[in-house]
This record gives structure tokens, C-alpha cells and sequence, in this order.
């Protein structure tokens, strides 16, 4: 690759919600990890209520799908990368379960104490 070219962005497969009853299987971006955050690869994922809402219903409680979003939050896999060589966790190549339930505190369900 010569310079200034960008390398491919990495795609892997990912459940897309756009709306009750419509349900992708769809490529999506892998994101790079920012500070404080872990890449993790996943191995496997779980089907929850929530998700099954989503799909049936277009939202869960008063929360409404107003744009596609990714399922798929009960996951387990291996940790690839850390976004800053300061971030605790386990060391790359480990085997995790994601707690799903952890708020960041930052993004607009948390401000609004969803």
C-alpha cells in the first residue's frame, strides 16, 4: 500500500433492527476501540427479551427505534485490543463475557437516566 492509501475498513457480519418484523443479518464496520474501551471479537451472542421487543415491536418500553441499530449485547469472545495501552483489563487473546448492564454515564439514554 502506498501512502497516503487506507487500508480496507474491516467488515463483519452483525443483526441490524431497522423496524418491527425487519431484522438484516448485514456487514457492519468494526470500530476502533477509543480510550478506555476494548475491542472484543465475538464468538458467541444471545437472543434477549429486549431484542425479541425490538424486533416485534419496533422499541422496548417508551424507547422507539428511530434509526437502524445493531443487536446483540449478551456476548462472549476474546479481547483483540485496548484503545490506550492505560486501560485495564485482561490481556489480548483472553477469553470474556461482556456485562451488558454497565451505563457509560455519556451517552443520551444515560444523560436521561435511561
Amino acid at each position: 500500500m502506498s501512502a497516503g492509501e487506507r487500508a480496507p475498513e474491516e467488515r463483519v457480519p452483525g443483526c441490524v433492527i431497522h423496524g418491527a418484523g425487519d431484522l438484516r443479518v448485514t456487514d457492519v464496520p468494526v470500530p476502533p476501540p477509543g480510550p478506555g474501551e476494548a475491542l472484543v471479537a465475538v464468538r458467541y451472542g444471545g437472543v434477549c427479551g429486549s431484542d425479541l421487543h425490538y424486533w416485534r415491536h419496533g422499541g422496548v418500553g417508551d424507547f422507539r427505534l428511530r434509526e437502524p441499530m445493531l443487536l446483540g449485547h449478551e456476548v462472549v469472545g476474546t479481547v483483540v485490543a485496548y484503545g490506550s495501552p492505560d486501560t485495564p483489563g485482561p490481556a489480548a487473546g483472553t477469553p470474556v463475557a461482556v456485562h451488558p448492564a454497565t451505563p457509560c454515564g455519556a451517552c443520551p439514554e444515560c444523560v436521561d437516566g435511561r
